[in-house]
């Protein structure tokens, strides 16, 4: 394709994210490319593929090339933002450097020339990454004005990629913050789920809450002890209060974790607290439970006691049952059911309805091959 452009008189830059991704040995997820050509001249360069002009207006043309999806952008540079957020006015440009002028940190602000096999690094954006640190291209305090989202975007690259971010950067946050009010919490519920996913949520969520920015957005507890936290599992749970404002891809942790809440809160607790734990930590997961403890002891002192018993407890540990799954096959148990039989078994000795001896626990198994095996599909 950059040979096509370069017949036409046009050279094709890879640009952004991909470029910054590269030059951390990340495999981009997506590629954009940038041309000073017009999506008109786009078009009939690019004639004999499948075109796609949804964003003609804001001059990206899509094109499929050997079944994959690209979007190439003419060269711009916007002003007069409106809502925070969109430009009211685009000009097509003809260099690269001035569409790398408009992009938010420098670590972005790359392009890469696809014929001349070099990258194009105006802004130090390669030196910011191997110092991990984030800048904004030009004045930050005009990058945070033309599209507030850039806040939240500076703390998902912290955490992402394990940046620091500069003082000027911090102190423009702090000066304009008050603007992501105008953000749809659409867009902030996605940036926040970049936060929890990134490399280090802690550093960005410290960030945020020495910045006040957690007074603005209303997701992250104001009493939260972050000096222990270290694990997004941890972070995503805290905002079980919030779980509307959460995506899929963390909702059924947040429920597991709701789960063990409402199983830790009951009159059985204490009285039975070795068995409890140990049950908790068999059928949802050691990690889970650990984590679920040191939230709850955030909120409620008597489970710094559930949480001490449970260091403390062996049990706690998933059991070790004095069968494996071969004795299981030679009962004539097909493999894809072993790990339920095993783990009915285990939960039979938790609660001492059976003893871990291999007697005891084969013969338990015998019965539970005509309730799992022969029940009703």
């Amino acid at each position: 394709m950059a040979q096509i452009f370069f017949k036409n008189g046009y050279r094709l830059f890879l640009v952004g994210g991909c470029v910054r991704d590269f030059a951390l040995d990340i495999i981009p997820n997506d590629f954009d490319l940038a041309s000073a050509a017009t999506p008109n001249t786009m078009i009939e360069i690019l004639s004999d593929y499948k075109i796609f002009r949804n964003g003609e207006q804001y001059g990206t043309i899509g094109v499929i090339i050997d079944e994959i999806k690209f979007e190439i952008t003419t060269f711009r540079s916007e002003d007069n933002y409106i809502d925070n957020r969109h430009p009211n006015n685009i000009f097509f440009q003809n260099s690269i450097l001035e569409d790398l002028k408009r992009r938010d940190f420098t670590i972005n602000a790359l392009a890469y020339d696809i014929l001349d096999n070099k990258i194009i690094d105006e802004f130090n954006g390669i030196l910011d990454i191997s110092n991990g640190i984030l800048h904004c291209v030009g004045n930050p305090n005009d990058r945070f004005v033309e599209d507030s989202l850039r806040i939240l975007r500076a703390f998902a690259f912290c955490s992402r990629f394990d940046l620091n971010l500069c003082d000027d950067v911090l102190t423009a946050i702090k000066t304009h913050k008050h603007l992501l009010e105008y953000i749809s919490m659409e867009r902030i519920r996605n940036e926040i789920i970049k936060i929890l996913e990134g490399k280090n949520p802690k550093k960005a969520l410290k960030i945020m809450r020495e910045c006040d920015i957690c007074e603005i957005v209303e997701v992250l507890p104001k009493n939260i002890n972050l000096l222990h936290c270290n694990s997004r599992i941890y972070f995503s749970f805290l905002f079980f209060k919030n779980i509307d404002f959460l995506n899929i891809r963390l909702k059924e942790k947040i429920y597991l974790m709701q789960e063990i809440f409402t199983r830790l809160i009951t009159p059985k607790t204490f009285k039975k607290r070795e068995i409890l734990l140990s049950k908790l930590s068999f059928e949802f997961g050691l990690e889970n439970l650990e984590y679920a403890l040191k939230a709850k002891s955030k909120l409620n002192k008597n489970t710094r006691k559930l949480k001490k018993a449970f260091k403390k407890d062996s049990m706690s540990k998933k059991i070790n049952l004095k069968i494996n799954g071969y004795d299981l096959i030679n009962l004539g148990i097909s493999a894809k059911n072993i790990g339920q039989i095993k783990q009915n078994l285990a939960m039979q000795v938790l609660e001492n309805h059976i003893k871990n001896q291999r007697i005891s626990l084969l013969k338990e198994a015998k019965i539970l091959i005509d309730l799992i095996e022969h029940s009703p599909k």
